[in-house]
């Protein structure tokens, strides 16, 4: 569960601004988080080993288990690799902070287009004052989503003060459940199945 609103990609053409968290943790630099999120009971859980690597993760270990012995039941405790990223939604009049979880793929798009064709360097998509606007194109449903077609707006699009005022750490931003937590998720997902 996340304390902003989320950013769903509508089916066509798609605009984002790219805005990087507040530099007060590790994750400072980055603008965006990688994840591992499982889909349990209809919502997604992080690791609680996301910001602290010494934490058990219940439902890896669910899916570890019973990857020998139930694979279709071990399917439902796979995590999927995200990328977490603030972004504002450029199709959207309003200049309200949004989260997206996005498929870990569509970096490497996202930074095949921010090459600076001449020189070799990257474009700073997240840049408070010189980013630029991001364009891509989402078609098809769940497994068939398919994003394509990203291409960076030439113009820079500054960040407004209205939009700094919202910015919050990566960590501030997401509820990671405990290992203790997540064993009851864990449990109460292998009840439903």
């Amino acid at each position: 569960e996340m304390q902003f609103k989320t950013f769903n990609p509508v089916d066509g053409d798609n605009a984002i601004r790219i805005v990087p968290p507040l530099a007060e943790d590790k994750h400072a630099g980055l603008w965006c988080l990688d994840a591992w999120v499982v889909h349990l009971s209809g919502r997604g859980y992080l690791s609680p080993a996301l910001f602290d690597k010494t934490l058990r993760d219940p439902a890896l270990e669910m899916y570890n288990k019973l990857k020998q012995t139930d694979a279709d039941l071990a399917s439902k405790f796979k995590a999927s690799k995200r990328a977490i990223m603030f972004v504002l939604d450029c199709n959207s009049a309003d200049e309200e902070l949004k989260v997206w979880s996005s498929p870990a793929g569509n970096v490497d798009e996202i930074l095949k287009v921010s090459k600076n064709r001449k020189t070799g360097a990257l474009i700073a998509v997240e840049d408070p004052n010189e980013g630029r606007i991001v364009y891509f194109n989402k078609s098809g449903q769940q497994i068939q989503t398919r994003y394509t077609a990203w291409t960076l707006d030439s113009e820079v699009f500054p960040l407004t003060d209205a939009v700094a005022d919202q910015l919050v750490t990566f960590k501030e931003l997401l509820i990671v459940p405990t290992p203790e937590e997540m064993d009851a998720i864990v449990a109460a997902a292998l009840a439903e199945a």
